[in-house]
């Protein structure tokens, strides 16, 4: 680990060893134009602004994002991190609702009748969350 003033740099290997984000993933997303990522005396190094594009592509993945859509959105700098913590809270009651839903389904004993509103209601998720 590099310090410079208030940041530090790491290699890929740091990081792995410190998040378990592989170096194969790091590479990947640097081959994709996710990162862009400097190479000092043969190694791949990480800087601050590197671990916050990581931090905002996890949120997006989360969220059901897929890769080539985060890349524009990389490419484009949009979204703040509170924009895509947005995102996450509502992924997350969306969640909190569809795990309810499963549960009262469970308590009436799986009755027909319940069946359809309930899938219905996992297929909207599913779309949502598919993107």
């Amino acid at each position: 680990m590099v310090s410079k003033g208030a940041f530090q740099i790491y290699t890929t290997g740091q990081l792995e060893r410190a998040t378990g984000i592989t170096e194969r993933t790091i590479s990947y997303y640097n081959s994709l134009g996710l990162l862009s990522l400097e190479k000092k005396h043969g190694k791949k190094m990480v800087t601050n602004d590197d671990l916050i594009l990581l931090v905002k592509i996890f949120i997006m993945k989360i969220t059901g994002k897929k890769l080539k859509n985060i890349r524009t959105i990389v490419l484009e700098q949009k979204h703040p991190i509170c924009e895509l913590v947005r995102d996450l809270e509502k992924k997350n009651d969306q969640i909190i609702d569809l795990l309810i839903r499963l549960k009262q389904f469970d308590k009436k004993q799986n009755q027909n009748k319940d069946i359809l509103p309930l899938l219905l209601h996992m297929n909207s998720f599913l779309q949502s969350y598919v993107e």
